[in-house]
């Protein structure tokens, strides 16, 4: 019985006297008051227990990598080998784009610097032993030239001059005489113009048609090589291009011509053509008739110029050369030994240093040309699963048009912290996850991230927590969860309900003392999910009042258990 009980037992007894005595005389029973009943709560005891401080925020599931891939050449798009929900590792073809015009650049640059260091070579090697003794030769013919004009008239030089006379002469007493080799030439020019008078009125034989065919295919070819040279040497805009072109449209040419002579050969003669024939034929005989007459006025006359001229190189022989000449026949001489020292060092270090950086660019060249084939083969940058395909096979795509969007499997949960609570939040700390798809299971985390600013309208720093290896596959990007997350860890604390404390200021309790409450006030520590630390104003195996919001201090209660 506490001092409160024992102070009101005397006046109780005093009260009891003095209506005694009072009393004039016996009258009826005094009533007895009615006993207030005891409310039932329920308790739960001070003990000892391992507690983790917990503070819950909600956010969205996110993944921790998002990315679209984008091709970085355009073209059609002829394969593409995922869908939504494909997974992908990082190298792993994606989508592959039309790569015939990229590879047909790719074999021309390849041409290219195969001539270019073809070149090279040839020119690295020097001379060619050849085209050194043929311009020596040249030389040494030129210098003979100028000594034999230096040598002036020689008597060979005036025999040979004096021969040419004498059979001019001859020759100019035949025609006086009649002609028997004209008449022979004549003869086989008829013979001739009949055989191609004959041959246009049969028409070709298959061997014919069947040997211009193939100078068609040996014309096409040459074609065909000399625009593949072209290409190859036009592409370094250099002195050699010009050749290039002229020789491509000298084979157009060599085709259009082959081309149609084949369709001459193949089409009939037509009447203009037989009637040249005939022309030609009736020409050619009339030729051979006029042959076997003596010769006319003209023909003589034309011999005595034969004569004339004849004499006059016999009277250039006989006489000395002039000094013009020589002057000429020297310089040619130096010429053609100049011609024998460019042969013999046909190029300087300059020359190979240019054809070096021709074969350089040529090289840089064909490198950025497998590249752009490369490029035409979209991998992916990063493992992930596909999220959304956004062209299909046959569409044209660019670095503007996105060929599907990656996330990674990896999901976060970013969530909003208070600047307040801030302090007690680091990297590393382990985290409790619950998502709502997945009731009454707890997936476990840590803080991987904490902002280092704070947003100055929300006064929140963003932290973001990563599931572990439990979580994946089971998680997905836009699942709203439930994040707490472990400031704090004690064992063997004092602890009671968080439902034992009551509202208000002051951090107190009701405990439970012989069924009467009794306010206690009490300092608390870390907070966990359901209990908190009590550091004083309580021992242990006290029994705390949960829900008392109604209750008062002094309340008789009836002792339940919580559960």
């Amino acid at each position: 019985m506490n001092m409160t009980s024992r102070a009101l037992i005397p006046l109780t007894v005093s009260v009891a006297l003095l209506a005694a005595c009072a009393r004039p005389a016996p009258s009826a029973p005094p009533t007895t008051p009615t006993a207030v009943p005891a409310a039932a709560v329920k308790t739960a005891p001070v003990q000892r227990t391992d507690l983790a401080s917990v503070i819950t925020y909600s956010g969205d599931v996110k993944a921790k990598a998002n990315l679209t891939v984008v091709p970085k050449a355009s073209g059609r798009v002829e394969k593409l080998n995922v869908d939504v929900g494909s997974v992908v590792k990082a190298g792993d073809v994606i989508a592959e784009l039309d790569k015939d015009t990229a590879t047909l650049t790719v074999k021309q640059n390849e041409a290219a610097l195969a001539a270019a260091k073809a070149k090279l070579q040839t020119m690295q090697n020097g001379a060619r032993q050849e085209n050194v003794e043929q311009a020596n030769a040249n030389a040494r013919a030129a210098q003979a030239r100028t000594q034999s004009l230096l040598a002036a008239a020689r008597p060979e030089n005036v025999t040979q001059a004096q021969v040419q006379a004498d059979n001019a002469r001859q020759n100019a007493a035949k025609l006086e005489q009649g002609r028997d080799q004209q008449i022979a030439q004549a003869d086989a020019a008829v013979a001739n113009a009949q055989a191609a008078l004959d041959a246009l009125q049969k028409g070709p034989t298959p061997e014919k048609i069947q040997a211009q065919k193939i100078a068609i295919d040996q014309a096409q070819k040459n074609l065909e090589a000399a625009q593949t040279a072209r290409e190859g040497i036009c592409r370094f805009h250099g002195p050699l291009c010009d050749n290039a072109r002229a020789n491509v449209l000298s084979a157009e040419a060599a085709l259009r011509q082959a081309q149609q002579q084949l369709t001459i050969m193949t089409s009939p003669p037509t009447a203009e053509q037989l009637a040249q024939a005939q022309a030609a034929l009736d020409q050619a005989r009339q030729q051979a008739q006029i042959a076997r007459r003596p010769a006319s006025q003209y023909d003589l006359a034309a011999a005595a110029a034969q004569v004339a001229a004849a004499d006059a190189g016999v009277a250039a022989a006989q006489r000395p050369v002039v000094p013009g000449d020589i002057a000429a026949a020297q310089a040619q001489a130096d010429a053609a030994q100049a011609g024998a020292q460019l042969a013999a060092q046909p190029y300087t270090k300059e020359d190979i240093a240019a054809q070096q950086a021709v074969v350089d660019q040529a090289q840089a060249a064909l490198d950025a040309a497998k590249s752009a084939l490369k490029d035409l083969t979209i991998t992916a940058p990063v493992d992930g699963v596909v999220s959304d395909k956004l062209i299909v096979v046959g569409a044209v795509a660019s670095p503007a048009t996105p060929i599907v969007n990656i996330v990674s499997p990896d999901n976060e949960i970013a969530v909003n912290v208070e600047e307040s609570t801030l302090k007690n939040v680091k990297a590393g700390q382990t985290a409790q996850i619950t998502i709502a798809a997945f009731p009454g299971q707890v997936f476990n985390g840590k803080v991987t991230v904490v902002a280092p600013t704070v947003d100055p309208k929300s006064r929140t720093a963003v932290v973001k927590v990563e599931p572990d290896a439990a979580a994946r596959g089971k998680l997905r990007a836009g699942m709203f969860a439930q994040v707490g997350i472990v400031t704090d860890q004690k064992s063997g604390v004092l602890a009671i309900p968080r439902s034992a404390l009551l509202s208000g200021p002051d951090q107190a309790v009701m405990v439970v003392d012989n069924g009467t409450l009794k306010r206690v006030p009490v300092q608390t520590g870390i907070r966990g999910a359901d209990k908190v630390e009590i550091t004083s104003g309580l021992n242990e195996g006290d029994k705390v009042a949960l829900d008392a919001t109604d209750l008062r201090e002094g309340d008789r209660v009836a002792l339940a258990s919580a559960g």
